[in-house]
């Protein structure tokens, strides 16, 4: 089990109710007088933002998930300055998110593939991985993941509640990730399962086109590039070590060139407050 799958499981047990507890605990005491509280979804997006805030100025929350974060930031905003960064997911492609002065989101589907979506990052992270005995094709790993990426764009689109985990622990494992697996492998594992036809996926294919560029990187998130780039790496590397690197490559000068950084800026001269680095 990789260090993701073991947060997510811990992340699984936490409630509103409990994060609300914890945050108060933890944030409201005198060593964090005047700082500015700035929610993110997991401990990777923590690992994140950690590199590109002022650390004397913020106090980072992980709300281990997006549902806790929409569910906790309208109580937290009417007791003390709040920001949350959320993962864009399928925004660009019809999926509903809350609109709030005090939610900003990645330019792309999650922080990972926002970083990789700029070319000159892409580049050097590819050369290190090559460096460790990891040459692989992200352009090739992201074709293979379509299909998945649109059956998973079609459950939010339709909330169809489908549990995708026996799928995903398969992307590091299988040849093909075609319909056929996908529906097979998630059919008999969910809980008042959808059927998802073909025909049906194809219409959403159709009908959720993206003009802007790079769309790859809105339609698949980082986990499952990650997983299919271990399966390419024929056992050199592993999910950590592939999102470990991304972090350790990840420089202030990549995240100016962001969109959502120049919505922080905004939105801490609009609050009065100084907490992204320049």
């Amino acid at each position: 089990m990789n260090r993701r799958d073991v947060f997510y499981n811990l992340e699984r047990r936490v409630t509103p109710t409990r994060l609300l507890n914890s945050i108060a605990q933890s944030f409201n005491n005198p060593m964090n007088d005047g700082k500015t509280l700035v929610l993110v979804e997991g401990y990777g997006d923590y690992r994140y933002y950690k590199k590109m805030l002022i650390e004397k100025s913020v106090f980072i929350q992980s709300t281990s998930g997006c549902d806790n974060m929409n569910a906790i930031l309208p109580i937290l905003v009417k007791q003390q300055k709040c920001l949350a960064i959320q993962d864009s997911d399928f925004l660009k492609m019809g999926q509903h998110k809350i609109v709030s002065a005090n939610m900003l989101y990645t330019d792309y589907h999650d922080y990972e593939m926002s970083a990789l979506a700029d070319d000159d990052f892409r580049k050097r992270y590819l050369e290190v991985l090559k460096d460790n005995g990891c040459d692989v094709d992200i352009n090739i790993a992201l074709t293979e993941l379509y299909t998945l990426s649109y059956y998973k764009l079609c459950n939010e689109l339709h909330n169809f509640r489908t549990d995708f985990e026996p799928v995903n622990k398969l992307i590091c494992k299988v040849e093909k990730l075609d319909y056929n697996m996908i529906h097979g492998h998630i059919g008999s594992n969910s809980n008042g399962f959808h059927d998802i036809t073909f025909g049906f996926l194809n219409g959403i294919i159709r009908s959720c086109p993206i003009d802007e560029d790079k769309k790859e990187y809105h339609l698949v998130n980082g986990h499952d590039l990650f997983n299919r780039l271990c399966f390419h790496s024929v056992g050199v590397v592993d999910e950590d070590f592939l999102r470990d690197k991304l972090l350790e490559l990840s420089e202030l000068s990549d995240f100016m060139k962001m969109n959502l950084y120049t919505l922080i800026v905004d939105w801490q001269n609009q609050n009065s407050v100084s907490i992204v680095l320049s």
